[in-house]
């Protein structure tokens, strides 16, 4: 279809068009009758004229505030239309006149104030959450249904193929109040007396070409997730009709529904909306479980593990520094007792050579070119995890850093790492 059709078929086109044609139509009657000014105010036909205009260009560019000019025009019609009839008196003309403007305003309000899960179907937000899994798991209509039944605390019916038709049809599966889940994988249809979803659940990839998109990621762990996953689990909402807060309830439905799919064979989760994937962690099923799980699986629970190439000439440099100024760290870590100086920790590669990665430790003790400590991050990989013991040459560490009267000394290429973040941000 043409896309200007398209645009016309909006509800907000219909008064897009009116109030530029409604102030087109009273700049020219004010400029036939030089209707500008009264006393030393301006005419209000130039000023509700002025308001139609804005509010009209504000729609066309899409702009939210939009809908405050538009009031402010309405609402000034009916002023100036009550303000000509008490001047020329009442009549059936200007009584109709008068209530005409009036619902106009009501039509007006419900229309550019609606929630936004009331919005056209074209600009809605596309309400959905996705699992991606290492391998994904069994899931059927009578499993669907029974993990539905947990999250919703209701109690969720499962149809199944042309068998259950009839069955169905009896049950009208659709009626309000009632809730159910229909069909097979990869695609089930979920009714919930609030809202209508689609169900995937696909033993694919969820990218096409995950290697490409993986190119594009900085952070390890979700690098990882889009390579490695086998299969994923997304739930749409493909209609809201419930009431309440709508795309924060809609977004909770969704959540509690994959929190009971939430265990450690899941990778990473993606917020379709806004375009993120999230890397697994052992809060997940919590976070779903909560009452806004979109802030909750944005607040980071790993330290992030940036990708970087290793003869990035800053990073060397700030390698070089270190190393050059360890025996700074060494006196400071002897002298600890009675400085004050604390919370002294290294970083060091673990792992293969060629899949390294650069953890920080907790320093405990130095004894003969060995440094004794605990990791303090939660690796990407490996069968090391926070808290682990661990120790490693003096050779092998690449930074230091600790405080000393509330200064970080030290953190050469953590500087470096920051300032490459910022400039991302940016």
């Amino acid at each position: 279809m043409n896309p200007f059709l398209q645009w016309l078929k909006k509800r907000d086109s219909v008064w897009t068009l009116t109030s530029i044609g409604f102030g087109l139509c009273c700049l020219a009657f004010a400029a036939l009758g030089g209707n500008w000014v009264i006393g030393y105010a301006p005419h209000p036909l130039p000023v509700i004229a002025l308001l139609a205009l804005v509010f009209g260009a504000a729609q066309l560019l899409g702009q939210r505030w939009a809908r405050w000019v538009g009031l402010a025009w309405v609402v000034s019609v009916e002023l100036m239309a009550l303000f000509v009839a008490f001047v020329l008196g009442w009549d059936w003309v200007m009584l109709l006149a008068v209530a005409a403007i009036g619902l106009g305003i009501f039509a007006f309000v419900r229309n550019a104030f609606r929630p936004d899960y009331l919005q056209d179907d074209d600009d809605r937000p596309f309400l959905s959450l996705v699992l991606l899994f290492r391998e994904r798991p069994y899931l059927d209509a009578d499993i669907a249904a029974r993990l539905a039944s947990q999250a919703w605390d209701m109690d969720v019916r499962a149809y199944r193929g042309e068998e259950d038709d009839e069955e169905a049809d009896n049950d009208n599966y659709s009626e309000d109040g009632a809730a159910s889940i229909i069909g097979d994988p990869p695609l089930m249809i979920g009714m919930h007396p609030d809202a209508t979803m689609m169900i995937h659940a696909f033993d694919t990839p969820y990218f096409e070409d995950a290697e490409v998109v993986a190119q594009e990621v900085t952070e390890l762990r979700i690098r990882n997730a889009i390579l490695e996953h086998q299969g994923w689990v997304a739930v749409d909402i493909l209609h809201w009709h419930g009431e309440g807060e709508g795309q924060s309830e809609a977004y909770r439905l969704i959540a509690r529904f994959l929190a009971e799919l939430a265990d450690d064979n899941v990778l990473a989760v993606i917020d379709t909306d806004a375009e993120i994937v999230i890397a697994y962690d052992r809060e997940l099923e919590e976070k779903l479980r909560s009452h806004d799980p979109r802030t909750q699986l944005r607040k980071p629970h790993y330290v992030p593990i940036v990708t970087i190439e290793g003869d990035d000439p800053e990073l060397v440099a700030a390698v070089e520094e270190a190393q050059q100024r360890w025996p700074e760290f060494v006196a400071a870590f002897e002298q600890r007792h009675t400085t004050g100086d604390e919370n002294f920790s290294v970083k060091a590669p673990f792992g293969e050579e060629g899949a390294e990665e650069f953890m920080w430790v907790a320093v405990t003790g130095m004894e003969n070119d060995i440094i004794y400590g605990e990791l303090g991050n939660e690796p990407a990989t490996g069968n090391l995890k926070i808290g682990d013991r661990v120790n490693l040459p003096v050779a092998h560490v690449n930074d230091w850093i600790y405080l000393h009267n509330d200064e970080l000394i030290g953190g050469f290429s953590v500087k470096v790492l920051a300032a490459r973040s910022g400039q991302r941000r940016q």
